[in-house]
């Protein structure tokens, strides 16, 4: 693997995506479009990653600074939007001697491993311009590769600029490229705006290297897919559903069952280890982590989770939190985040667990609000179970300590401690500390008023 820098496009407007957000900032599942391409370059081995900005820098800058990347990241401006030359241009005093690839920031389906090729091709064949070049039924929009009749290249032509014989040609720029740092700076001197969009264009660079005897060439890709750029919100919904289906089918040959993958989405950095089965209707983002022989969904939101083998996450959601192993989570639960459940646990229907945690072999079966609180292993929670954490200005702990039994209707008014192996019967208000292996009842008397409906006329006509 070579060394290189990477220059990234970042810098226009994208009015046909009819947003308030720049372009680049609009995301397939739980990444922009400008953080996947950052993140091919980071992976194929860049040094050094230059995001040009301009339209609503500052949002740009936001997005950026929420990254963790292994190499440095710097942005260059450019304030008015006068071409992709001059774009690269903004970049150039950032740039070190060496090589750089420069790519645009819509184009998110980019693989670490075309941008390998790419550099391997350029320093094997000692060029001043490698670029990628593909095949397309349609070339409208793109520019033209142009060669001579042996094949060798001689100019990229714009759309706008191209003749009716050069718009015949589907061999196009999918503009990513692979240039000499000194030779680049040395073309981009030289460029000028002499074209019917009055605007100074990176490929002019191909030809003014090949006059000056630069040894330039395209390499041809065969994978024309990849090179989809997103101008409109239709295209993004299609650059999605291709990494939908690329993230499912990766997830699938590695082990995983997927049972639709028309209806489930799965982040990029998500983990799913073999064996696990992920039904319809699941979404799975962020840098979540899932062991083997579990069943998500249907209908599931797992997000920045960590969940153990042999775990079961139905019609239910789960954030930021850890679920240990052999636990049954739903169906309708709802795991907030700061959370953890441990190994052989059930969280069940319509019980909501935020910021606690849950031990080994506890069971809250149905209809609970579990807040703030520190339960312990072996431990019922009965229906209706709420901890009263705020008591209008600050959150308190309730510690429900290894083997209590807290009974059906009970509120749990914090800061209060249930001790180990103590019960609490059913409809109590939990106020004080319950001492270990004791019973607590706090509810008025059953009282018996005979007649009662009778002597108060409440008979129906």
């Amino acid at each position: 693997m070579h060394n290189f820098a990477g220059v990234v496009l970042a810098a226009g407007i994208g009015s046909r995506m009819k947003s308030k957000l720049p372009k680049v900032l609009h995301k397939i599942f739980d990444k922009t479009m400008l953080e996947y391409c950052a993140r091919a370059l980071e992976k194929a081995g860049a040094t050094h990653i230059i995001i040009v900005t301009g339209h609503k820098e500052d949002l740009v800058k936001q997005e950026i600074s929420k990254w963790k990347l292994c190499c440095d990241v710097s942005t260059a401006y450019q304030e008015n939007q006068r071409g992709t030359g001059h774009a690269v241009k903004m970049a150039m005093p950032l740039l070190k001697q060496g090589n750089v690839v420069v790519m645009c920031g819509d184009g998110p389906l980019i693989t670490e491993h075309t941008l390998i090729e790419l550099v391997n091709d350029h320093v094997a064949n000692g060029r001043q311009c490698t670029l990628v070049s593909t095949i397309v039924d349609n070339p409208f929009g793109y520019g033209r590769i142009i060669r001579k009749s042996n094949g060798e290249l001689t100019k990229i032509v714009e759309e706008r600029d191209s003749t009716k014989k050069e718009k015949l040609v589907k061999e196009v720029n999918p503009s990513l490229y692979c240039f000499n740092v000194t030779h680049l700076g040395q073309a981009l001197e030289k460029i000028t705006n002499d074209n019917a969009a009055r605007e100074y264009y990176i490929t002019d660079t191909i030809e003014i290297l090949l006059k000056n005897g630069g040894k330039v060439d395209a390499k041809l890709s065969f994978t024309p897919q990849e090179f989809l750029s997103v101008n409109t919100r239709i295209e993004l919904a299609h650059v999605t559903k291709i990494m939908q289906q690329r993230i499912t089918e990766s997830h699938m040959l590695n082990g995983v069952t997927i049972v639709d993958t028309a209806t489930t989405y799965i982040g990029s950095n998500v983990q799913i280890a073999q064996d696990t089965i992920i039904y319809p209707n699941t979404t799975i983002e962020g840098n979540s982590k899932i062991g083997s022989n579990c069943n998500i969904g249907p209908n599931s939101v797992v997000k920045n989770a960590e969940i153990g083998d042999c775990t079961n996450v139905i019609n239910s959601t789960v954030t930021d939190s850890i679920i240990g192993e052999n636990t049954d989570i739903g169906p309708y639960a709802h795991i907030r985040p700061e959370s953890t459940v441990g190994d052989n646990a059930r969280i069940g229907n319509f019980v909501e667990i935020k910021k606690s945690t849950i031990g080994n072999d506890t069971k809250a079966a149905h209809h609970s609000y579990v807040g703030d609180a520190i339960v312990g292993n072996n431990v019922n929670l009965s229906c209706g179970i709420i901890t009263a954490n705020y008591d209008g200005k600050n959150k308190h702990i309730t510690t429900i300590e290894d083997g209590a039994f807290v009974g059906s209707n009970v509120n749990l008014v914090a800061p209060v401690t249930i001790c180990k192996n103590a019960y609490v019967a059913a409809g109590t208000t939990v106020t004080h500390k319950v001492p270990e292996n004791a019973l607590a009842i706090g509810r008025a008397r059953q009282e018996i008023k005979e007649e009662w409906k009778t002597k108060n006329n409440l008979e129906k006509s």
